[in-house]
């Protein structure tokens, strides 16, 4: 019996993604050039995801299942094929198409308890932890996202100035964003580090799944390369100190 759901929601996938295919090294090509190539092709991929539906305090939302090993790690699972996703010794509930990015973001959403992404996992699995999620990101865009947890005292320095073009350039996405009260920006650095980063200090409502990948992705072109910058839904202590050491990047004003 088909899973009539599964049918519905993924009516517009198409596979474009062949992890064996990707990963074969081409006449003439160096090892440089395959790896870039596979990560390209894996970057901007497609896959099947198995999701379950669950009322929130917003309403009803798509979760993604998990896969758990037997040494107790969870994993997500992606699959790039139909035939793929055959494989599963259960074929019920909803399936979604998640891009690279939508499977990256929920993990670092709940980086505690997901230890990476699994393609295929009944097939010919290809596992990504963290730090090879992170290669990707680096050899494609030029940047990566991490999710750190500050176990530390965070100090917060004034910055002396912003990133060229950075305050203006971004005026209209903050604007754009209704759910975005303020934000900050100015430099933290972490005890056991040698430099500071950015630190984006952000005032919204929402999830910052929902957000998060935007702002990363319309920031990265004002960063010097190989400057970490960082991204954090606002705790009251952290505004409070924020909010001492000068104005704000972006005020939304009263309607």
């Amino acid at each position: 019996m088909k899973d009539a759901a599964r049918e519905d929601n993924t009516l517009s996938f198409q596979a474009d993604f062949q992890p064996e295919e990707s990963l074969k090294r081409r006449q003439g090509e160096s090892e440089q050039e395959r790896e870039l190539r596979f990560f390209t092709a894996i970057k901007n991929a497609r896959f099947l995801v198995p999701c379950t539906l669950k009322r929130t305090e917003t309403g009803e939302r798509m979760y993604p299942t998990t896969l758990n090993t037997p040494d107790g790690e969870k994993f997500l699972p992606a699959f790039s094929a139909r035939g793929e996703l055959d494989k599963r010794p259960l074929e019920q509930g909803r399936v979604s198409i998640y891009s690279f990015d939508d499977l990256k973001h929920t993990m670092l959403a709940d980086p505690q308890n997901l230890a990476g992404i699994v393609i295929n996992p009944f097939g010919k699995a290809m596992v990504l932890r963290p730090s090879q999620i992170e290669q990707i990101d680096r050899a494609v865009q030029g940047m990566s996202v991490r999710r750190v947890w500050h176990e530390k005292g965070l100090r917060l320095l004034h910055p002396g100035s912003l990133p060229s073009g950075l305050a203006e350039g971004m005026k209209d996405f903050w604007h754009q964003r209704r759910e975005v009260r303020r934000v900050y920006l100015i430099l933290a650095q972490e005890p056991e580090k040698p430099e500071p980063h950015w630190l984006f200090l952000i005032d919204f409502d929402g999830a910052e799944s929902d957000l998060f990948p935007q702002v990363a992705q319309a920031v990265k072109g004002y960063m010097k390369r190989g400057f970490a910058f960082e991204l954090l839904k606002a705790p009251p202590r952290l505004l409070e100190m924020a909010v001492a050491r000068g104005e704000p990047l972006f005020q939304r004003e009263e309607d």
